[in-house]
């Protein structure tokens, strides 16, 4: 069956416009206004991944032909489920008897079916327009061209079914436009594994790697965007609910420290206190809620430890070194076993390790300079990452902001800014750079999303 129905398929999907044709034109127009077609994944006559290519074939025509006023489109994952049960119960190749049946399963009107193969550097693709009721032909394409221009090949494909179908001329302008040539065929793979993926994190994962490969692929640019703002809007509402719990939680354990509680209830109410405010990023409220108990010289020894612990936890989240330095020596001090030693000497390591960075790369910024061509160190995104890489993030942030002042396309700069933000501990900018790298390069708006869901303070 795989062969029939693949070659039937292959033909069919880009086809289908064309479906009415044999009515003449007022006719089929008329007709056009009540078909529904299906597009079947398009053949791989070239003998390798049948359904890889020739899926997202199948989802780029279907998405063009959704567009096309008169046709209503059958759902892909409905084809996919007749397709299943087809392949289960069918012994031999699909004879057009059997790709009629298929057509009346899916309650279409008409069938598109089409192939494509490669040949070095050259492609053809082939479609067909079949209508389930009679089992005819009613229209078909045949083109060939380069590979990187596959996208253009794929709308001449269009262009001639629709023409020949009878469709009026200002349906099918808008497919007779530029597209950009593709650098491989690899794209298309990774967009047909997307559709196939299970989930929306993996469907996701392929499509970054596709935009990755060739941002010029616009269909996989739209699926990573749509999808994204769905798995936004999803997050989002979750953080409101997380938001909702945990200022619920901080209220109850507030209402029962001012209720009197003894001395060791009063601790543990604290430590939840405490492990509240920073596992929701609170890390201001945290530091001032720990300075006000060490403030407080009649606290026991087990509040003490906690609260300096957690200060300088708190610290380290906000990137205040002086008071790492600080606070953590004290910890060291007074609290030479006490349970939170472990991470505060980690942090305490961190900042005299990025202190000792800082230190070298001044002393090496000036060579690193000097070695830019002369040509370049106008550019100041350039001169940027030269700060960047000597751990020179205030200078780096003053380039950048300059640098996307001037040239607002660089995308990648808004991205490098945040990172430098939040090294300098710069939220407030931090806040505003993601926003910025989320609504101007929605290629890395998830590294600007996470940032702002892992790192970014939620009280200031």
């Amino acid at each position: 069956m795989r062969q029939g129905l693949q070659e039937e398929v292959v033909a069919l999907a880009l086809l289908l416009v064309a479906g009415t044709l044999a009515l003449g034109p007022a006719v089929a127009l008329a007709e056009a206004r009540t078909q529904r077609v299906a597009v079947l994944p398009f053949t791989d006559l070239s003998g390798s991944k049948a359904r890889d290519v020739g899926g997202a074939i199948r989802e780029t025509v279907t998405a063009d032909l959704a567009h096309v006023p008169g046709f209503s489109v059958v759902e892909r994952e409905r084809i996919e489920s007749v397709l299943h049960e087809v392949d289960r119960q069918a012994s031999g190749e699909m004879d057009k008897a059997s790709t009629v049946k298929l057509g009346q399963l899916l309650g279409a009107s008409i069938m598109v079916a089409g192939a494509y193969q490669r040949a070095g550097s050259t492609v053809r693709l082939t479609a067909r327009f079949i209508r389930v009721e009679t089992g005819e032909i009613i229209g078909a394409a045949k083109v060939d061209g380069e590979a990187a221009d596959f996208l253009a090949l794929q709308d001449r494909v269009t262009v001639e079914l629709l023409t020949s179908a009878g469709i009026p001329a200002v349906h099918v302008a808008r497919f007779r436009k530029p597209r950009p040539r593709l650098k491989s065929l690899r794209p298309l793979e990774l967009y047909a594994q997307s559709l196939a993926a299970p989930t929306d994190d993996k469907r996701v994962e392929y499509l970054r790697l596709a935009v990755a490969e060739d941002s010029g692929y616009s269909y996989a640019v739209h699926d990573l965007e749509q999808i994204e703002g769905r798995m936004r809007a999803a997050r989002a509402e979750q953080q409101r609910a997380n938001n909702e719990r945990v200022a619920r939680t901080l209220a109850e354990t507030r209402a029962k420290l001012a209720a009197n509680p003894t001395a060791d209830e009063r601790t543990d109410l604290e430590r939840i206190l405490f492990a509240m405010l920073l596992t929701s990023r609170r890390d201001h409220e945290a530091a001032s809620e720990a300075r006000r108990i060490l403030s407080d010289k009649s606290r026991p020894p087990a509040a003490v430890e906690q609260a300096l612990g957690t200060l300088v936890e708190a610290e380290a989240a906000l990137r205040d070194e002086e008071g790492v330095l600080r606070d953590g020596d004290r910890y060291q001090q007074q609290l030479p076993s006490g349970p939170h030693l472990s991470f505060v000497h980690l942090h305490l390591e961190r900042v005299i390790a990025r202190r000792r960075a800082v230190d070298k790369g001044l002393a090496e910024i000036d060579a690193a300079i000097a070695e830019i061509p002369s040509a370049q160190r106008w550019d100041l995104c350039r001169l940027a990452s030269v700060y960047e890489q000597k751990a020179q993030e205030r200078a780096a942030q003053r380039l950048l902001r300059a640098c996307v002042a001037v040239e607002p396309v660089r995308k990648e700069a808004f991205l490098r800014l945040l990172f430098v933000d939040v090294a300098l501990g710069d939220f407030a900018a931090a806040r505003l750079d993601a926003q910025r790298v989320i609504e101007l390069d929605p290629a890395n708006a998830h590294h600007a999303e996470n940032v702002l869901a892992t790192i970014v303070p939620t009280d200031g």
